[in-house]
């Protein structure tokens, strides 16, 4: 018997049945769910095909941190993500947001490069620190709000995870060529979608709120509605319903300029609100303006050159790797041109969650490296 394919509109029906379980069940339960159990592959995970998604997200590494950073800009202006995070400590200042999406940056090309199920590699130890610290703030905001499991919508829910996910990818797969992706195919995309797949199921997303699960119409379709349904109602009322949140993303875009020297708020706004039909007005100064020609031409054209791509690609890869060795500088700097940029959290309590990024685990294992050479040479001695 042949399963006939879905029309278009069958697709959206579904898509939207699934959007709306993700958010009146995700809602009420934990984003990092205790049924999953992180060190332990799924059975639906391929080696194969996972090592193969891996490597195409290698090679449009450019056009995977474009779409994350305008899905990144256009999510923080949204309360249930920008919230949580403010409670970190990590988003009070332009510097500590510099470290913070440095760190994240770090983070997530660890998950494209390592195996994270291989115990002491990079992405093992990378996911395992995300997820302790997604918990912690879990823990925090919802025993201090009195928010209770299964009766009430809790911060950092499954819903909230998924939609992060979204947020980190699927630009890319709706609007491939704005991204810069000129080269992936269907085939590409889906290797993508499934890599984060797998990195929400490590992330502790149950497979019936993964956004990676389904056929690749049928994910790009529930991506089409959480745009639809959720993203551009938020974004598109104007005076904006939530200035921490622009100002936060505001602040980011800022603290991400050393990092990628072409980002500019106004203009990735201007530039991505007229394709997703988002009506808020973005002013633009002159300046402003030959910045956003420069933008749609690099994205569609100079970027559609291979060569002019794999160029960009390694530009940014190793401009990654420069910002790692001097980014207390970098902070230094931001500290002076930025220093009355400062957010506080609005939630009705103060924790300490003793956030800890990619940095101080490398300098945690800086350190346990001298402790063992101590302890060896003590062995030596005695």
């Amino acid at each position: 018997m042949t399963i006939q394919p879905m029309d278009n509109d069958q697709l959206m029906i579904k898509a939207r049945e699934r959007y709306n379980f993700i958010v009146d069940k995700g809602s009420y339960l934990p984003g990092v769910s205790d049924t999953i159990d992180p060190y332990t592959p799924p059975e639906w995970f391929d080696r194969d095909r996972f090592n193969k998604s891996q490597k195409i997200a290698d090679k449009y590494f450019l056009s995977l941190s474009y779409s994350s950073s305008v899905g990144l800009l256009l999510g923080i202006q949204i309360p249930i993500f920008t919230e949580p995070l403010l409670t970190t400590g990590t988003h009070k200042n332009i510097p500590k947001l510099y470290r913070r999406y440095l760190s994240t940056v770090i983070h997530v090309n660890n998950w494209y490069k390592d195996d994270p199920f291989l115990k002491g590699s990079a992405a093992y130890k990378s996911i395992h620190q995300v997820r302790s610290m997604h918990k912690k703030i879990f823990e925090l905001m919802n025993k201090n709000t009195g928010k209770v499991v299964g009766q009430d919508r809790v911060w950092v829910s499954q819903c909230e995870m998924a939609m992060t996910q979204w947020a980190f990818f699927a630009l890319l797969i709706l609007y491939p060529k704005d991204c810069a992706g000129h080269g992936l195919t269907q085939d590409d995309l889906e290797h993508i979608i499934y890599l984060w797949r797998v990195i929400g199921y490590l992330m502790g997303i149950e497979d019936r709120f993964n956004l990676g699960q389904g056929t690749f119409q049928e994910c790009k379709s529930l991506y089409k509605v959480i745009l639809d349904d959720f993203m551009r109602p938020k974004l598109s009322e104007n005076p904006h319903p939530y200035q921490t949140g622009y100002d936060v993303s505001h602040a980011i875009a800022k603290a991400l300029r050393p990092v990628n020297s072409e980002i500019r708020f106004n203009v990735i706004l201007n530039y991505w609100y007229k394709i997703l039909d988002i009506p808020y007005e973005v002013p633009l100064k002159p300046v402003h303006k030959l910045r956003l020609m420069f933008l749609k031409f690099a994205l569609s054209t100079t970027l559609k050159s291979s060569f002019f791509y794999r160029f960009a690609c390694e530009r940014q890869k190793k401009k990654l790797k420069a910002q790692m060795k001097k980014k207390e500088k970098v902070e230094e700097q931001l500290t002076k041109k930025y220093p009355d940029i400062v957010f506080e959290s609005k939630c009705p309590f103060a924790c300490d969650l003793g956030y800890s990024d990619v940095f101080d685990r490398k300098q945690d294992e800086s350190q346990d490296e001298v402790k063992m050479e101590d302890q060896n040479a003590n062995i030596i001695n005695a």
